[in-house]
């Protein structure tokens, strides 16, 4: 699923703004599929940075909300086939390095009975803003 983060407005994405989508596809079977993600995007030419976080309830994007907090960083490359045989090569197991983690957090999840939200019908269309 994609969601298309732009401004009310139209203007401009700049360094440090805070963009926001409502949550409309099931991520995981421990968040329901209710509330906002709020985006942050910086790019030069040898850095580039995103902070994506997800708040349960509420309009307001209070702390007490968030659920999680997400940070990617990295150095921008064009994407061609010797970029990603360089990439693969230097970390050859990071699939299945993020696949372990996810399970291993789920059933700490599982473990504490946090509610169970099974997969809903998703959305009707591809893109949401």
């Amino acid at each position: 699923h994609n969601s298309l983060v732009v401004h009310d407005d139209q203007r401009a994405i700049h360094p440090g703004d805070w963009l926001t989508a409502r949550k409309v596809f099931h991520v995981s079977p421990f968040c329901a599929v209710k509330g906002h993600y709020r985006f942050r995007f910086e790019q030069t030419a040898g850095r580039a940075f995103a902070e994506i976080d997800y708040f349960d309830d509420g309009a307001d994007f209070a702390e007490r909300d968030k659920l999680l907090e997400t940070t990617l960083h990295g150095t921008p490359e064009p994407l061609n086939a010797a970029s990603a045989l360089r990439a693969f090569l230097r970390h050859p197991l990071m699939t299945f390095a993020v696949v372990l983690r996810i399970h291993t957090q789920a059933i700490r999840l599982w473990l504490k009975r946090l509610p169970y939200f099974r997969k809903p019908e998703p959305p009707a269309f591809e893109t949401t803003r």
